[in-house]
This record gives structure tokens, sequence and C-alpha cells, in this order.
């Protein structure tokens, strides 16, 4: 029969509560890292270490305590800092948790404490007592020197379940210290479906690449990353972040074709050098989404190449602080016909440059806006973004937004529910200038405007202005109150 506890209700009265119901109230304070699409960030697990939620479940009373006590996955999570000035002590405690985890699957967290010193040899122990339980990791996230790592590695022997891997490398050791160096023997390879490195060469890595669906790396070389693109034909999702742009381009005689991968992230690193560029060595049939980011040299030529030559049904671009013409980006724009989703992050420049005109909000706006307009009569068709649904543009040095042009970039409000018109639904600006001493009113959007764009909200556009120095002002409020109008 099963125990039961009780509870006060808010009118004084008790309830009975069975212990199974209580030990399932329970497990909901237990997070599930396993299966995300990124990997949990440092606050995730600093978030989980200020509750240890079996331990505070388990201080509330001694009936909690022994739900807690009994339920085996309040304990699927162990989080250590290798820190040996708790010494046995912190050993014994790790088995303890572990043993009321029972045989269920494992998240692991591991690292070194911060500012810590220790050796490989003073923390042998107590990674050999978490090692024991590799039978039974799904998901593990470690932060260690790669000396630390291998070690732990072989101690582990094969992880046969794991399906989440993330390996942080703190001593962040060159290709040369790497070289010829593996974490797994040949038959301990594991097969993890979701991969995230830091500060680690990727050819370490040995594992069965073939079994991975998304990969997060940062800090590597070019030719890295379209190693890992040529050798994990089953990626959906792959982010490169943080890549210095130098090195040796592979020899190849044609573009790698990479059938599965549907989203790329790509963010350079400062060290931006184009002398070599992963966009002219593959093409994705099914990517459709991508976000890239630069901060030097353009790439808007090698980007509408890569998105020809992929024939791509690309539906979300995000494009951050990448130096491109406009008319690199009006011919990356017009290559993606299928976009549905567009986000400019720009580089703050509206000036000639070598004759050409740099990133232009109001020439984008222009082109959103020309005839054919966005609703459609008799046998028109729109040939720029005809499948556009949201608009995300973000200004930067107080750059004043053209909103003149917003009204027919929509088309009129009865027309806005037409099937027959541009799906245009969204337009969100951000305005991140940072300087909060500027006047608001500098930015109200113009008297004359003003009553059209409130007409085409009330018709259910979602015309949004958000601002990093006046988080809390209404824009649509402060400009009727500027220009003196009432609603």
């Amino acid at each position: 029969m099963s125990e039961f506890t009780s509870i006060s209700l808010a009118d004084g009265a008790t309830a009975i509560l069975p212990a199974e119901i209580l030990a399932s109230i329970f497990q909901l304070s237990v997070p599930n890292f396993l299966g995300n699409s990124s990997s949990p960030d440092v606050n995730s697990w600093l978030q989980y270490l200020s509750v240890f939620p079996p331990l505070k479940l388990g201080a509330v009373c001694r009936r909690w305590r022994e739900v807690a006590w009994s339920t085996p996955f309040l304990w699927t999570i162990i989080v250590v800092f290798l820190d040996l000035s708790k010494g046995s002590t912190r050993i014994a405690l790790i088995e303890e948790w572990i043993s009321r985890s029972k045989d269920l699957p494992l998240q692991i967290n591991i690292s070194l404490a911060p500012h810590a010193e220790e050796t490989l040899e003073g923390c042998s122990n107590m990674l050999a007592t978490i090692a024991k339980t590799a039978h039974r990791w799904d998901f593990m996230d470690i932060h260690m020197p790669l000396e630390f790592m291998k070690e732990f590695f072989e101690m582990a022997g094969i992880i046969p379940n794991i399906q989440t891997m993330g390996l942080h490398v703190t001593d962040e050791p060159s290709h040369d210290d790497a070289e010829g160096l593996l974490l797994w023997l040949e038959d301990a390879r594991p097969q993890p479906r979701y991969l995230f490195l830091s500060g680690l060469v990727p050819s370490t890595v040995n594992i069965v690449w073939e079994s991975l669906t998304t990969i997060e790396v940062d800090c590597i070389l070019t030719e890295d990353c379209f190693n890992i693109l040529r050798c994990s034909p089953n990626l959906e999702l792959c982010k490169f972040s943080q890549i210095p742009e130098f090195g040796v381009l592979p020899n190849m005689g044609s573009t790698f074709v990479h059938e599965n991968l549907r989203q790329l992230i790509y963010e350079a690193g400062d060290t931006f050098d184009h002398d070599l560029d992963l966009f002219s060595l593959i093409t994705t049939p099914k990517l459709t989404h991508l976000s890239y980011s630069a901060f030097k040299s353009s790439l808007g030529t090698s980007l509408v190449d890569f998105i020809s030559r992929s024939s791509c049904p690309l539906a979300k671009l995000c494009i951050l602080q990448a130096n491109l013409h406009y008319d690199e980006l009006d011919g990356l724009l017009r290559a993606t016909p299928s976009l549905t989703h567009l986000r400019l992050f720009p580089e703050p420049m509206e000036q000639l440059e070598e004759g050409r005109l740099s990133f232009s909000t109001i020439l984008l706006l222009q082109e959103l806006a020309q005839p054919p307009h966005p609703y459609l009569l008799d046998n028109n068709t729109i040939s720029f973004l005809p499948r556009l649904q949201s608009l995300e543009y973000h200004l930067s040095f107080a750059v004043t937004f053209p909103w003149s042009y917003v009204p027919e970039m929509f088309g009129p409000p009865a027309a806005f529910s037409s099937p027959r018109r541009r799906p245009l639904k969204t337009l969100r600006v951000v305005n991140t200038d940072g300087d909060p001493r500027r006047n608001i009113k500098f930015k109200a959007i113009p008297k004359g405007v003003l009553p059209r764009l409130l007409e085409l909200r009330q018709a259910g556009a979602e015309i949004i202005y958000k601002d990093k120095n006046y988080r809390f002002v209404d824009l649509f409020a402060m400009s009727m109150k500027v220009h003196g109008l009432t609603s």
C-alpha cells in the first residue's frame, strides 16, 4: 500500500498525498539536459548547484526526506568540482549520491574548481569513482585539461549509451600539442548524437562521426570545419564560432555536397582574414536555416555563389555584423526566394565606398516597397522575397529608421488577409545605438506615417520597435504624444 503525506490547503484543510504522487512532483525539479539543441551554459549548471533539488527537498521534513532519498531519478544528475580540499569525504559523498540513483541513466558534469591547481594524480581517485558509472551515462559535460580528459576516458572505457557529449578543454592545446593524440581506443569509440567542443582540436576526438546529428564547436580552423562536415554525413545542425580565418585550403576539384545539413551557424573570429572560405568548399541542398557573422572582410559574392549552387529551400537567414555592400546583399536575397524570416544586424555604414553603396536600410526597404506591390492583382508576381513573413532589423549608431517605406511594404490594411499578397506579417526594429544621452523624440515615427502604421497594426500586422536605452518606452504612444495626436 502506498504511504501518504498530508499537505495544507488554502482554506486550512489538509489533503492526503500518496508518496508516488509526491515523488512525481519532486522529479519536476530535476532538469533534463539530454537532447538539447545547444549545450547547457555555465548559468544552467550554477542554477542547479544553487538548488541541488534532492538535498533541498530532503531538508523540508522527515517525510519529504524519506521520499526524496528513495526516488532514484532525483539523483541522476552528478555535478562535481575537482577540488582536493574535500579529499576522501567528497569521494564518499559521490559514491552515496550514485548509489541512490540505482541503475537509471546519468547526466554528468565535471569541472575543475575555480582557480584550482589540481594535479592529475591528485584527482585520479575522484575521476575513477565517476568513471565506474560510464555504462550509465547518456549525457556528460566536462571541463578539464586535455591530460585529465584523456586519463578519464581511459578509466571509463566504453561509453555505450552516451547521447550528448560536451568536451571543453581548459588548457587549450595547440594542433602541435594534440598531434597524434586520440581520446579513445578504436574499439571504445563513443557514438553520440550531440557534440559540443571548446578549445579542443577535432582530430583528437575520434568518435563515430557518422552518428552525429548536432555539433557546436569553437576556435578551430576552416579546414577543421570542412573536415567535420565531410566526416559527419548525418549532421542536421552545425554551429562554428570564433573561427580564425587562416590555414591551408583543402585541395579539391569540386565542392563537397552535404546531403543532410539543415541548419548552419557560422561566426568568424576577430582575426578575420578571408584567405580561406568555408562557403566556397561546400554545397548544402537541404539547408533551411543560415546564420552568418563576420567583422572585417566581405563574403557577399561567396555567399551568393554558395546559395545559388546549393539550390536549397532556405527559409531563415540571419546576417550578423557582416560588412556587405548592398549589391552583395541584394544578390544574396534574390538568390533566396524561399526566405520566410530575415534578420539583419548590419555594420553601421551608410556611405559610398569604392563606387558601391554599403549595407543600406533605405535601399532594402525601397526594394520591398516598390511595385509590383505586396498585394497582387491579376497575374502580377512578386520577384523580391515573395514568401517573406518576418523582417528583423537592428539599427546602430542612432540611424533613423525610414518608416515612410513601411506602409507600402505591407500594402493596404484592407488587403492584409489576402492570400495573394506577400505574407509579410512582422517587422521588428531594434535600436542598439548604446547612447542613452540621445533625445528619444529624435526617433519618433513621422506624423504623416504614424496613422497608416496604426491602421496596419489594427489589421493584424506586428510592427514592433525595441530600444536598448529605453526598454519600457512604447514608440507608438510616444510618437502620438510628440505629434499631439489622440488614439
